[in-house]
C-alpha cells in the first residue's frame, strides 16, 4: 500500500486506512527451509569475492526470496528501475 502511494496510485489516508487492517490468523506451518539473519548473511559472504556472479545470484535469491527455479528463469524484462531502487517481478 505504501508503495502504491509513493507511486501516486492510491491516496495517502487510503493507504494508512489498508495498512491498519489486521492480517487473518496464520494457520499450519511453513514448509522448507528458511534462514534466519546470520545464516542468510554467512550464505551470502561464502562465495569468493572474486566471484560476483555467485554473491549476485544469493543475493537475489536471498533478498527477493525466490526460488532456484524462479531465478533460473529470470530474465532483464523481469527487473524495473525505480527511483533509488531496483525491483522485479515474476
Amino acid at each position: 500500500m505504501r508503495e502504491a502511494a509513493d507511486n501516486g496510485q492510491l491516496e495517502i489516508f487510503e493507504a494508512e486506512s489498508i495498512a491498519r487492517v489486521k492480517g487473518i490468523k496464520k494457520q499450519g506451518q511453513r514448509t522448507g527451509a528458511w534462514l534466519s539473519r546470520v545464516p542468510a548473511q554467512e550464505l551470502l559472504l561464502a562465495p569468493d569475492v572474486s566471484t560476483l556472479r555467485d554473491r549476485a545470484l544469493l543475493a537475489v535469491l536471498l533478498g527477493c526470496g525466490l526460488r532456484r527455479s524462479e531465478l533460473v528463469n529470470l530474465t532483464f524484462q523481469h527487473v524495473q528501475q525505480r527511483p533509488s531502487r531496483w525491483v522485479g517481478w515474476i
